[in-house]
């Protein structure tokens, strides 16, 4: 990477798994942001079970890609040189 590629990473050292999963982790906390709020005001109804089945979905999604950041993040740690 040269260093305008390495000013636009989120983690140092990274890899484009790690970079695109972080990108994907934020789309996905703004969509559950989004829902949380269209929920705080919605009565009971189709359109709320609607919404908290996408909710559950979307932190379901949240989990299991924070997971793998996780782990990738570890081995990426893991293969670095000690000081």
């Amino acid at each position: 990477m040269n260093k305008t590629e390495t000013a636009k990473t989120v983690l140092q050292p990274t890899n484009e798994f790690l970079e695109r999963s972080l990108d994907e982790l934020a789309e996905e906390c703004a969509h559950v942001l989004g829902l949380l709020v269209r929920l705080r005001g919605l009565p009971e109804g189709e359109e709320r079970d609607t919404l908290e089945g996408k909710l559950y979905a979307s932190l379901s999604h949240l989990y299991r890609e924070s997971q793998a950041i996780l782990r990738e993040w570890d081995r990426l740690i893991e293969t670095m040189p000690e000081d």
